[in-house]
């Protein structure tokens, strides 16, 4: 089971995350968590604030940091000599350490980036763990940075299973007999040298799909604050409804075009591995949610998934050359240099077309980047839709949508103003 950030918003809602877990007493479970609420952003903020050398702002964000933990612990145990409070203050002055250095050197490196965003999952974690033992649940604590083996792409590692896969099975070992918690957090490793590193931001669905599949587990059920995966984004289609099984290619085509209830890295491990991934509502959860797994039927109504806040940039070469396959390969290694992700790509004679997240904060970086190398046109505020029809249905472009991209089997894409 994986556990997000609105699952653990406040008290109440750790509270429920235990009713959750009593409800499948006798199963051997491993929960995953996020950071509670959002933890990881306020780390970002504070972060930031520190590499702009404005120290009375970053001690503002790291009280609201604290705050809103200690509050948390507060108002789940009633012993302010909890143990709990004990492991909380270690964590909280850690990060402040790191900010000191932050400061002091006015440098923030990637490395350092995934050093601080970590004390998120920590923290959550271990105030889970002890209110969980508190309730009397057989629970044991394991560090994810001992189990997920990374390289040393901070930000956006890639998981080391030869070394991983051993030391999960290792924590593990006692779940069947003792029917015992295993408790972990997500969206964080290491490297060989012991540095932690992240998985990529919302890589905790990623976490519970690597350590579901190396468990062979019966299933993976993600708890969201959503009924499940859903035909449309029902904030602006009063038609949408839950989709009670989708497969796995379904999955991840509505995963990267906009449907954010899942991280598109999750669905790898589990396809291997043939483990069902359930989406189910945490406010809810006596709801079917969404079952996603390799024989679901065909989709019986069309599926609407968009990005928004979209940009498209079409390169040229400076020198009027081809866009051959090594230009084009290096562009897109300097997108990745600046941890721009690519929604969509196309490539010309003359130009590759490119279009990303326009609030990505490395994309100025990259064009001041690549700008003695290329001419490039920008379109902003734009939003890419992508439509499923129903293997009966031929795919057609809505009436006034936009401007199609590409049809490919029974997938539509298009952009369109926002």
């Amino acid at each position: 089971m994986k556990f997000g950030g609105a699952s653990l918003k406040d008290a109440a809602s750790v509270r429920k995350v235990s009713e959750i877990i009593r409800s499948y007493s006798g199963t051997s479970l491993v929960l995953v968590v996020s950071a509670m609420a959002k933890t990881t952003n306020a780390l970002e903020r504070l972060s930031e604030a520190a590499c702009d050398v404005n120290a009375d702002l970053a001690d503002e964000r790291y009280r609201e940091i604290c705050d809103f933990h200690n509050q948390m612990c507060q108002d789940l145990f009633a012993s302010p000599e909890h143990a709990v409070f004990q492991d909380l203050q270690y964590f909280l002055h850690e990060i402040r350490k790191i900010i000191d250095g932050i400061l002091l050197l006015e440098d923030f490196p990637d490395r350092t980036y995934d050093r601080i965003v970590s004390y998120g999952e920590l923290i959550s974690s271990k105030i889970l763990y002890h209110y969980l033992e508190d309730q009397g649940y057989l629970i044991q604590w394991s560090d994810a940075r001992k189990l997920i083996r990374t390289d040393s792409d901070f930000r956006s590692a890639e998981v080391n299973y030869q070394y991983t896969r051993p030391a999960v099975l290792e924590a593990a070992s006692k779940l069947v007999h003792d029917h015992t918690l295993l408790l972990t957090q997500g969206f964080i490793g290491s490297n060989a040298e012991g540095r932690t590193t992240t998985l990529g931001r919302e890589g905790s669905d990623y976490t519970a799909a690597i350590l579901a599949g190396i468990l062979q587990a019966e299933k993976l059920i993600i708890w969201k604050d959503v009924p499940g995966l859903m035909s449309a984004d029902p904030r602006s289609d009063m038609h949408a409804v839950v989709l009670p099984e989708v497969n796995y290619e379904q999955a991840v085509s509505m995963s990267f075009f906009g449907a954010t209830v899942i991280h598109p890295k999750t669905l790898q491990p589990l396809r291997n591995a043939g483990i069902p991934l359930f989406v189910k509502s945490f406010l809810s959860p006596e709801l079917p949610g969404t079952c996603i797994q390799l024989d679901a039927p065909p989709l019986p109504i069309v599926v609407r998934n968009e990005r928004f806040h979209q940009c498209r940039i079409v390169f040229h070469r400076r020198d009027f050359s081809f866009m051959d396959a090594d230009h084009a390969s290096s562009l897109l290694r300097r997108f990745g240099k600046f941890g721009v992700q690519i929604n969509y790509c196309l490539i010309a004679a003359r130009e590759l077309t490119l279009i990303t997240d326009m609030q990505h904060t490395g994309v100025l970086k990259l064009l001041e980047d690549i700008e003695s190398d290329y001419h490039y046109i920008t379109d902003t505020n734009l939003k890419l839709v992508s439509l499923e029809f129903p293997e009966t249905v031929a795919p057609e472009m809505p009436s006034g949508e936009g401007e199609i991209l590409r049809i490919e089997g029974n997938r539509l894409h298009f952009l369109k103003q926002m």
